[in-house]
């Protein structure tokens, strides 16, 4: 299931820009089709009756999609400047999704294992802090590079929390067209 969703993800071209003009539209396109895939593996295990398992969490599909629309920034006439509305899309969808999942304290006891083990520990990981700047002192092109890359991977760190809150049934699914709506609106 993981294969096909990274292959058809693969597939999607690179769509025309948006009202913003910040041609990510092979991001979008991607981070809705990792995000269908998780809910689609979510349904089936619920189904089931099985116990969802640990495979089915992780924000690393949505890293490898900042990765597609990295590269896709690079063969445009600034990449700098598409790499820098990358970065800005990231946080700000890090901090919509952040808003809305609730603390430890709020899910304990649903769930030894999900919502006492991993849920915390997920909790202090999003919560974390950078041990410095570590992007900055560098070349324009890295330093560009290494925020996008930031911004992805701690965006991946929220996403993964959500899927466990999603798990646990104290959220609902991901509205990342919603989101990303509202992104083009502002």
């Amino acid at each position: 299931m993981k294969a096909a969703a990274l292959l058809s993800m693969l597939a999607v071209p690179a769509l025309a820009q948006n009202s913003d003009g910040d041609r990510l539209g092979r991001y979008d396109s991607c981070l809705t089709a990792a995000n269908a895939a998780f809910e689609a593996a979510l349904d089936d295990s619920m189904s089931r009756a099985s116990d969802p398992n640990f495979d089915m969490v992780g924000g690393g599909t949505f890293d490898f999609c900042a990765v597609l629309e990295i590269g896709d920034c690079d063969g445009t006439n600034d990449r700098f400047a598409c790499q820098a509305v990358l970065t800005d899309v990231m946080v700000a969808l890090r901090g919509d999704i952040w808003a809305e999942i609730p603390a430890p304290q709020d899910v304990a006891g649903l769930d030894p294992i999900w919502s006492d083990g991993l849920y915390p520990s997920l909790w202090a990981v999003v919560q974390g802090v950078s041990a410095g700047p570590d992007c900055a002192g560098a070349t324009q092109a890295y330093t560009v590079w290494c925020e996008a890359r930031a911004a992805s991977r701690s965006l991946s760190d929220v996403i993964t929390l959500q899927q466990v809150a999603r798990v646990l049934g104290v959220v609902p699914a991901l509205d990342l067209e919603g989101l990303q709506a509202e992104r083009v609106r502002e």
